[in-house]
């Protein structure tokens, strides 16, 4: 897992996940989403 502030860089461009995933150094790239609604979250992936 990998800070999100890196992929800040990214957003809105289209990608070639493979460069970003070395850009990043880091072998899986996933999107996705974290609530937190009280004491329970849910995390989101794609």
């Amino acid at each position: 897992m990998i800070a999100r502030n890196s992929s800040f860089a990214y957003k809105g461009k289209a990608l070639d996940l493979r460069r970003v995933a070395s850009d990043l150094g880091v072998r899986s790239v996933f999107e996705g989403s974290i609530r937190r609604a009280g004491n329970r979250g849910r995390i989101t992936l794609s």
